[in-house]
């Protein structure tokens, strides 16, 4: 298992399954791909080391935010650190930029985020024992 790090931008909402072993097996029996459930919003320049075997995806923002705007989302990421729903992502990020995702179901389908792959935007990280 080849580990790899990619440099995240502000704004950058992460996305990851989180889901107990139960739920994980029986969508395995019943053949269903569970979806996202968890996220987060990156609000300063972070590494991000990932492995080719986790499923954890990204949504970049097509404009930079100003740095006005990054720290209004930094001040309500802080005050709301619990909330990590895609509902609470979308109320986040719509009072900073309003009407970027009030009306998405998905970020698939929003045309102010793309999304990355993370593995291909990677590069190899060694991790160097003394």
């Amino acid at each position: 298992m080849k580990s790899k790090i990619v440099t995240l931008k502000p704004g950058t909402i992460l996305c990851w399954k989180d889901y107990n072993i139960f739920r994980i097996l029986w969508s395995k029996l019943t053949k269903k791909n569970l979806s996202y459930n968890r996220f987060a919003i990156i609000t300063d320049p972070k590494d991000f080391i990932t492995f080719s075997t986790y499923t954890s995806i990204a949504y970049e923002p097509v404009k930079a935010y100003t740095q006005k705007e990054l720290q209004k989302l930094t001040e309500l990421v802080k005050k709301n650190a619990d909330s990590d729903t895609f509902e609470d992502i979308k109320v986040i990020i719509d009072a900073v930029r309003p009407n970027t995702l009030k009306k998405e179901l998905t970020l698939d389908n929003c045309k102010y985020y793309k999304k990355i792959d993370l593995n291909a935007n990677a590069i190899e990280y060694i991790y160097e024992v003394e």
